[in-house]
């Protein structure tokens, strides 16, 4: 997998798994992006449920965006010291349950 989100801080929950292969339309609107279709809970849209997350992308950069338009993101080629490809608390940015797409350098989506 290139990417997997998780709904709860430190890996937890129901986790999405998006790949290169992943529709535009999935990656610029998490509403579109399913998971946990097992057990009692049913299927459930990612939306602005992201809490963690790990990163293989072999990207540059990667963050992400807000239903306001606002952005985050992470320089992938080790400029940040903290930065390791694995954010296990949105939070500390202030990012808990609040991304609904991903922000690639140079996109203008969504």
């Amino acid at each position: 997998m290139d990417l997997t989100i998780w709904e709860h801080i430190n890996l937890a929950g129901c986790a999405w798994e998006l790949y290169g292969t992943t529709p535009i339309s999935v990656l610029t609107n998490f509403d579109n992006a399913w998971s946990c279709g097992f057990l009692f809970w049913g299927w459930r849209a990612l939306g602005t449920n992201a809490s963690s997350f790990l990163v293989s992308i072999g990207w540059p950069f990667f963050g992400f965006w807000d239903r306001a338009g606002n952005s985050i993101g992470w320089g992938l080629g080790g400029s940040a010291p903290s930065w390791s490809g694995l954010v296990t608390d949105l939070g500390v940015w202030g990012w808990n349950d609040r991304a609904i797409s991903i922000r690639l350098p140079g996109a203008t989506f969504p």
